[in-house]
């Protein structure tokens, strides 16, 4: 049973669904890029690091002055994201996107850090996208025109602005969007960057490009080192690319491009055979 909840946890975080049993077909879930997203900065990212909610920061707001209250005004911006995502009731969510923006906008106010800085404006822009606003696509392209040194922002803000793209159906921006990102080619967001660069250009109906792209990020699941999140894309990617996904022996998801593993011992010589020195 425990190697079962093992196994139903691994599938869990990689994203996907085993059908059968052994080391049967694996389907991994569709790609959402917003859940992707976040998960990446949860990960990689302290703008989305845990924080104290709202309730315990805003009765220390009101006493706080100068940089002690710049700092809660931050973290009260960062609250609201926080809780924005976790609300399911859309209109309490759309309320709590507007707080979020609000508050990062307040506490942008005459912060001359530049890292700060980048940090609140990736608040607004990302409460602006999951919100679904009009101004979006607009304040991504702000976001990375003006947020040259942003790091994993900036190359978040990238994503973003190649999602709203995908979803607008503009390939050709969304190819841009996402070709940002593969010059960092050892960047975590690297595979999915391809697979994402790969819908682009089947949205251009340029079959054999996307076709490569699919076929590049499906075998950077071929890495023994591969992290879940690469496996996962790299699962999809597969499934473009008509090449079948299987649980290795250690339950984690292969394409079945992948070359076998070697046969442990295979190869290696014993004390009664193979080459031996002379004496």
């Amino acid at each position: 049973m425990r190697a079962v909840a093992a196994l139903a946890g691994l599938l869990a975080a990689c994203g996907g669904t085993q059908t059968g049993g052994g080391g049967g077909d694996y389907r991994p879930e569709p790609l959402e890029g917003h859940a992707f997203l976040r998960a990446y900065g949860e990960q990689n990212v302290s703008t989305f690091g845990e924080v104290r909610d709202s309730e315990t920061v805003l009765p220390l707001m009101r006493e706080a002055r100068g940089a002690e209250r710049k700092t809660l005004q931050r973290e009260l911006a960062l609250a609201y994201m926080v809780e924005a995502e976790a609300e399911t009731e859309p209109r309490k969510q759309r309320r709590a996107w507007r707080d979020t923006q609000q508050a990062a906008q307040r506490a942008a106010t005459r912060v001359r850090d530049a890292w700060i800085r980048a940090e609140l404006d990736f608040v607004q822009l990302w409460a602006a996208w999951r919100s679904g606003a009009r101004n979006a696509s607009r304040k991504a392209e702000r976001f990375t025109s003006r947020h040259l040194s942003g790091g994993d922002l900036l190359l978040m803000a990238w994503a973003i602005r190649g999602e709203i793209a995908l979803e607008a159906e503009a390939w050709e921006e969304a190819r841009t969007s996402f070709r940002y990102l593969l010059g960092h080619i050892d960047h975590p967001l690297y595979a999915y960057a391809l697979f994402r660069e790969g819908e682009a250009l089947r949205g251009l109906e340029r079959s054999d490009e996307a076709s490569e792209a699919f076929e590049q990020a499906r075998d950077m699941g071929c890495d023994p080192e591969a992290p879940p999140a690469v496996l996962r894309i790299a699962a999809l990617a597969a499934r473009q690319a008509r090449t079948d996904v299987h649980l290795d022996a250690a339950g984690k998801p292969r394409p079945d491009s992948c070359a076998p593993p070697p046969v442990e011992g295979e190869g290696e010589g014993t004390a009664d055979e193979g080459w031996t020195p002379e004496e």
